[in-house]
């Protein structure tokens, strides 16, 4: 599966609803993204959702929401995504 992270991946998930078809992750390279795996097949890299100053080690969806969830970065900072809402620059 292209994902787009350039250094070691930390957590893979399904997401919640998807039919096992896209994957959150989050890496060494302090990237999160999202990867659909129809579009990984013709070549393309998971969509970039937000980076952490450091490393993000890990992820968890919200209990009954399929787009929210928290991560857990090497910084300390917790921080929560929604799906829903558009994504961050990639440049930041």
């Amino acid at each position: 599966v292209m994902t787009g992270h350039h250094r070691n991946i930390f957590c893979a998930k399904f997401r919640p609803g998807s039919s096992d078809r896209q994957i959150v992750t989050c890496a060494l390279d302090g990237a999160v993204r999202l990867s659909d795996l129809d579009a990984s097949q013709n070549g393309q890299g998971g969509k970039f959702l937000g980076r952490s100053s450091q490393f993000v080690s890990k992820f968890s969806f919200l209990p009954d929401d399929p787009n929210c969830f928290l991560t857990a970065g090497q910084d300390g900072l917790v921080c929560l995504y929604d799906l829903r809402l558009p994504p961050a620059d990639e440049a930041n």
